[in-house]
């Protein structure tokens, strides 16, 4: 993917990830055993759902990542996206879908299609979760484009890991989104048709850290814990790091 200078054109590109993207097939000779398993609605009319992650009790945790909105932009390179504040972070259970943070940004074509937004979820400590956006700012329309409180939204939102609460309060993890594109701006050699790019697309909590997967990127990315009142640096996955996820990797679950 190329670099993005509208919201058309991160929308876009995230959006033929999620279309060519193929599940591999078995393997010649791979045998099934029994009747294919027979699945059971559960939740429905949800807004464009995309991560999902364990929460207690047995219920999940669920991001959506919303339907746009009537904010349209035009005369990008790939047609028109439209954004909206139809995102969320949410909380199924038996008793239905309780959506805990609403009015989040989302970016999407026009009716809502291929939206990008809230993407992932991951269960935290505490009864806290980590949300992470899809996509980066580096997309975002410059002021008066849009309404003014649609691009705070975007600036604030697209990229970013967030850390909420069970009361539905959230707080700013790190812009993952920014730092990622950020990276790749100084390694266009590794991807010249498509750095500098960015899109993180998950995020998973484990050992007492903070992983996240950028599909823009290609690359997966660990926070470490808050110092002297700084924000969590961002880490490449390699030498000790890596040595690091394989020790987690080895750890009970949670």
């Amino acid at each position: 993917m190329g670099r993005s200078s509208t919201l058309t054109g991160i929308f876009t590109a995230a959006g033929l990830i999620a279309a060519v993207g193929v599940m591999a097939a078995p393997g010649a000779g791979a045998q099934t055993s029994g009747e294919p398993a027979a699945f059971t609605v559960i939740a429905d009319h949800l807004s464009n759902p995309r991560g999902l992650a364990p929460a207690p009790g047995g219920s999940l945790y669920l991001a959506e990542a919303g339907a746009g909105g009537d904010v349209c932009v035009a005369g990008g390179p790939e047609g028109v996206s439209c954004a909206g504040l139809t995102g969320s972070f949410d909380w199924l259970s038996a008793s239905g879908v309780k959506r805990i943070v609403t009015g989040l940004i989302s970016v999407s074509g026009p009716g809502g299609a291929f939206a990008e937004g809230p993407v992932s979820v991951s269960r935290g400590p505490d009864s806290k979760i980590y949300g992470q956006f899809g996509l980066n700012s580096q997309g975002v329309p410059p002021e008066g484009a849009i309404p003014a409180d649609l691009r705070d939204a975007a600036l604030a939102e697209l990229g970013h890991l967030w850390l909420v609460k069970p009361d539905g309060s959230a707080g700013d993890v790190s812009d993952v989104g920014d730092q990622d594109w950020t990276w790749t701006s100084t390694r266009t050699d590794l991807a010249p048709n498509d750095f500098p790019d960015a899109n993180p697309n998950a995020v998973l909590y484990s050992g007492g850290h903070r992983y996240v997967v950028d599909a823009g990127a290609n690359t997966l990315v660990a926070g470490q814990a808050e110092r002297r009142g700084k924000g969590p640096r961002l880490l490449r996955c390699s030498g000790g790091l890596a040595k690091r996820l394989r020790a987690d990797m080895r750890r009970p679950g949670p």
